[in-house]
């Protein structure tokens, strides 16, 4: 068996970086930036009014002053005409030539075009002003390559005046479930029959990392199914990710079928729980994850490995959050272990240990696992890397 870390290597050295492909911004929500990002202007592009009031040039002696005029938020800059005179302004609206300060609504008396201030004397100079340029100046790198678009990264790019921008190409993937036991929810079972159910956690796994899979499929454990079967899933697909029939057991055909398909062997086995029986290979520029059959060790490895070689080859800059975890199990002696855990009181995580590797109800409300070193001792409270659902 080969370490974790060196698993990852292996992996990563075999991912082909996506292409770029040119989107709408509107449509570039989730995705992995191709390109830098710079302003378009400075930020805010002017005098930035913050308040609905008045804009006045401050006179601690003066209380009361004579309405000129409205400055509505995007409308063209206007001029005070004297030291006696206030313009009434809108929240977002520029700030009107010869004032300098805010007073919000809040602190006048309106008699009909005069306005009195309560409270005068607190004033501030400059006050409820955003100025220009504050936030950031023209041409400043706001969003680099690599970075996912969320909400606040897409009111970013929206600002920065761009219509389309780069983004890496997602991959074409295909994620199959093997198994003669598996039978698809809603219909009828035996007793000694499972629920199909690893192909819909993998599918919801990748599309909540913006990656969703072109397809899902199920072939028992069969030769004569699975060769034609996932050597045409290669040939259209850049990913393929099978979950069991990797293991060493009479049926588990799949490194075998992956020799006479031509696939080359990345690596079989890591030291780890769950998910040692892993199987990684590649065929030019395709690859295909192996996954264990058991749900608990197929969704881990999915995450370990899948999604973050997925986010490697599209250049993403993502990486597992470190995080103080109270452990309330073991871990094994020579395994790296991925240990699930929830929101501790108080803050923090604590370890949820499950019954099996076949045990996935237990990882329902977990935000996700972190990987812990072979050896880690129950009671332990640790620093160690979370990668979140």
């Amino acid at each position: 068996m080969i370490s974790v870390s060196e698993a990852w290597q292996r992996i990563a050295t075999v991912m082909v970086p996506r292409p770029p492909v040119e989107v709408a911004v509107a449509d570039a929500n989730g995705r992995i930036l191709a390109q830098s990002v710079r302003a378009e202007r400075d930020q805010p592009p002017f005098d930035r009014v913050m308040m609905d009031g008045i804009a006045i040039t401050l006179d601690p002696a003066r209380d009361q002053y004579q309405l000129q005029a409205t400055q509505a938020a995007g409308a063209p800059r206007q001029t005070l005409a004297s030291a006696s005179h206030c313009i009434e302004v809108m929240t977002g609206a520029v700030l009107p030539h010869g004032t300098d300060t805010v007073v919000p609504v809040e602190q006048l008396h309106h008699d009909g075009d005069c306005i009195s201030v309560i409270g005068g004397s607190e004033l501030q100079k400059g006050q409820f002003i955003h100025r220009q340029g504050s936030d950031y100046s023209a041409a400043t790198v706001l969003l680099e390559s690599g970075q996912r678009i969320r909400a606040p990264e897409m009111a970013i790019l929206a600002s920065s005046g761009l219509a389309t921008t780069r983004v890496a190409a997602p991959p074409s993937i295909a994620v199959v479930a093997v198994g003669d036991e598996l039978v698809a929810p809603g219909e009828p079972i035996t007793t000694t029959q499972i629920r199909r159910s690893n192909d819909f956690a993998i599918a919801s796994l990748l599309h909540s990392h913006c990656t969703p899979p072109t397809s899902r499929h199920c072939f028992p454990d069969d030769p004569r199914v699975l060769e034609p079967g996932i050597g045409q899933l290669i040939d259209e697909h850049d990913i393929v990710v099978l979950s069991g029939g990797v293991s060493m057991g009479k049926f588990d055909y799949i490194p075998t079928i992956m020799d006479t398909l031509g696939v080359e062997i990345v690596l079989h086995k890591v030291a780890q729980r769950p998910g040692k029986p892993m199987w990684i290979g590649r065929r030019a520029d395709k690859v295909i994850f192996a996954l264990p059959g058991n749900p608990v060790s197929a969704l881990v490895c999915a995450r370990r490995y899948l999604v973050a070689a997925i986010d490697h080859a599209m250049g993403s800059r993502t990486v597992a959050s470190p995080v103080i975890v109270d452990v309330q199990q073991s871990a094994p002696a020579r395994l790296t272990w991925f240990c699930p855990v929830i929101d501790a009181d108080g803050g923090g995580y604590r370890s949820r240990g499950t019954n099996t590797s076949g045990d996935f109800h237990a990882l329902k409300n977990t935000v996700g696992f972190v990987e812990l070193p072979p050896g880690t001792v129950a009671g332990s409270s640790l620093l160690a890397p979370l990668w979140r659902w």
